[in-house]
């Protein structure tokens, strides 16, 4: 029997987000660069269940559907593919908000995932099996399951290796208590702005190769289609960002389709006043120095 385990999920922002256009299944095609972050995080306690229980969850801070969440079709999934059915008991503390586009559920479905592979010797998936569930569980799931920094195509889920450097540098991820649904992001965005339906394809990033220029000029990259659509509906996530660029920062994004925000600065000075601001004001932020 193996001992209790704590795991702590962090969170993924987007630097950049391009949306390149709606399939015909409805799916759309994206370009976008991931950044993994330690902050905020989740809390996953995993301990072994009674014999025959299968998969026990509880969750602290957020209600889940417990006929239908992430973690449980993480474990049906990992079940399924290695023909085994552990026994466990997970408590989940949410820290990560949702709805906030920093992929919260997905960082705590490839944490959960990892583990389970790691349990399942010599049963365990191979890195390629590993993947395809992951990518059948979501799809920023695969790259949080490497969580490295990536460039990401298709739907998302076609991953290329990003050698980025934020060495230097300081950043703030600002969560202000709004949620926003992706799902009407993306429907507002393809009625306001989708211009014409593409078909399914890769290959766009083969010889795409910015590690230097993001090195110098990272704020460069800071842009995401959602914008266009969000800010006028939620006008206060506008404020902060044009509040964050007064006090100095670099360069200000939406993350995913919000309603968080990444903020990057250059000079320490700029990010202490904006954190001051923002403590005064009562927004949620989370500080990283690289």
């Amino acid at each position: 029997m193996h001992p209790p385990t704590t795991l702590h999920p962090g969170c993924k922002v987007n630097i950049y987000l391009d949306i390149r256009g709606r399939q015909t299944d409805g799916l759309h095609q994206l370009l976008t660069l991931f950044l993994p972050l330690p902050e905020p995080h989740d809390t996953l306690i995993i301990s072994p269940g009674p014999a025959g229980t299968g998969f026990r969850l509880t969750c602290r801070g957020h209600v889940l559907d417990e006929t239908d969440n992430i973690l449980l079709r993480v474990y049906k999934a990992f079940s399924q593919c290695t023909k085994t059915a552990l026994d466990l008991d997970v408590q989940l503390t949410k820290k990560i908000p949702v709805g906030a586009g920093l992929g919260g559920g997905s960082s705590d479905a490839a944490a959960f995932l990892k583990y389970l592979n790691s349990l399942s010797q010599p049963s365990a998936l191979s890195e390629k099996s590993l993947l395809a569930v992951a990518s059948a569980i979501g799809a920023d799931v695969p790259f949080l399951l490497s969580n490295q920094p990536a460039w990401a195509e298709n739907i998302g889920d076609v991953l290329h290796p990003a050698a980025i450097s934020l060495a230097g540098l300081h950043s703030v991820v600002v969560c202000p208590d709004i949620r926003i649904s992706t799902a009407w992001a993306y429907q507002a965005w393809d009625k306001a702005l989708s211009a014409k339906s593409v078909a399914p394809q890769a290959g766009l990033l083969t010889d795409f190769k910015l590690k230097d220029i993001f090195s110098f000029w990272p704020y460069l990259f800071f842009s995401n289609a959602f914008e266009h659509v969000v800010f006028p509906t939620h006008p206060h996530l506008r404020d902060i960002k044009e509040n964050l660029l007064a006090c100095g920062a670099a360069g200000v994004v939406l993350s995913g389709s919000g309603a968080s925000l990444f903020a990057i600065f250059r000079n320490p000075r700029h990010m202490e006043k904006a954190t001051h601001w923002m403590s005064r004001i009562g927004l949620d932020h989370y500080k990283h120095s690289w």
